[in-house]
């Protein structure tokens, strides 16, 4: 497959040099915070978004963009820089110079002079002796054309079978307009409360993650104290009064919710899983009534007629389907419903 065609073969030029000699391959301090791009195959953009507000038109067209931070410990002593150099290298080829073979367009015309890396390390206190590879935020399109070649490391790292490593996956808040959030927050407490028959797994959050809630992501929703409907006073104001970070669903960072409870992964298809569902999630809940939006069966099969764009999603829920116990039936009040009535309509805010 030959190189897009530049208008400037100068620029392809330099767009190549980058590539191969500007990735950082340093292990950061956890405080590193590098400039975020919304990435989607078709077009990057600098990332904008508030509480309250984010680049709807992008979102609109291509996606919600998802940002991923990979826990791993090292099992030996590690080429760390070689490792942050090759998940970055040809993933970046493919977008910048190839264009995916489908696109002609340079995607940094306007946006950077050099290409911005997908992913950085950084040192993490949670761990023991390991790094967190730390992603720029990329909509479920562009997470399903890059390699992701983890499961080529796992003689320098181990991920899901250590303790102290997970997967987090950050989306902004202001993707969602209110009542939208407010039915997203009720639909991931019911699959948090939602019986299945496992093994080790005793809900339906903790199947699609893998793992149990723990110290690190426990199973407490954003709390708003001296309202009466919390969780509608959470998605009006996106804050959580109590409890720190360490829940499942994390909305101490300013501008993204962040959401713990998937246990670290180097095998690609259960990445993409875990970024399939974050997707699925958010577009089942984006228009639905609150009542039709808390049934399990519902989103299952929403999943299934969308199974070219969630394929390991729903490749494992169908594999699960005898461990899921469907005579559960979430209920909210009548007070919740008509909260998000009036959120949906513009008169709660």
């Amino acid at each position: 497959m030959t190189d897009v065609a530049f208008e400037s073969e100068g620029r392809a030029r330099a767009l190549r040099q980058s590539i191969f000699y500007n990735i950082d391959t340093q292990v950061n301090s956890y405080s590193t915070r590098p400039a975020y791009y919304f990435f989607s195959p078709e077009k990057m953009i600098k990332s904008w978004t508030r509480t309250t507000k984010v680049e709807s038109n992008f979102i609109d067209n291509y996606g919600i963009p998802m940002g991923m931070e990979l826990e791993v410990e090292r099992r030996r002593m590690v080429d760390d820089g070689e490792n942050i150099r090759h998940i970055n290298k040809d993933a970046m080829w493919d977008y910048y110079i190839k264009r995916f073979g489908q696109f002609s367009n340079d995607v940094t015309e306007g946006v950077v002079e050099n290409p911005v890396q997908f992913w950085i390390a950084k040192e993490d206190g949670s761990l023991s002796d390991g790094v967190e590879f730390v992603s720029q935020p990329m909509t479920l399109g562009m997470w399903s054309k890059i390699p992701l070649p983890f499961h080529e490391m796992t003689g320098d790292y181990a991920a899901y079978h250590r303790r102290s490593t997970g997967i987090h996956i950050h989306i902004p808040k202001g993707a969602f307009e209110n009542d939208h959030l407010h039915r997203w927050l009720h639909f991931m407490k019911m699959l948090g409360e939602h019986t299945v028959n496992h093994r080790r797994l005793t809900n339906m959050l903790a199947l699609i993650g893998q793992r149990p809630f723990n110290s690190w992501a426990r199973f407490i929703m954003p709390e708003y104290g001296n309202v009466k409907s919390e969780l509608a006073q959470v998605a009006i104001d996106r804050v959580n009064h109590s409890g720190g970070r360490y829940k499942f669903l994390n909305l101490n960072p300013s501008a993204t919710i962040e959401l713990r409870f998937f246990k670290a992964n180097m095998q690609a298809e259960r990445i993409l899983k875990n970024l399939e569902f974050v997707s699925a999630s958010y577009e089942f809940t984006k228009n639905s009534g609150l009542s039709w939006t808390i049934d399990l069966m519902n989103f299952i099969s929403y999943v299934a007629m969308h199974s070219l764009k969630y394929p390991n999603l729903n490749e494992y829920l169908s594999r699960h389907m005898e461990s899921i116990d469907f005579s559960y039936r979430y209920t909210t009040d009548d007070f919740e419903y008509e909260a998000n009535r009036l959120m949906t309509e513009g008169e709660l805010v």
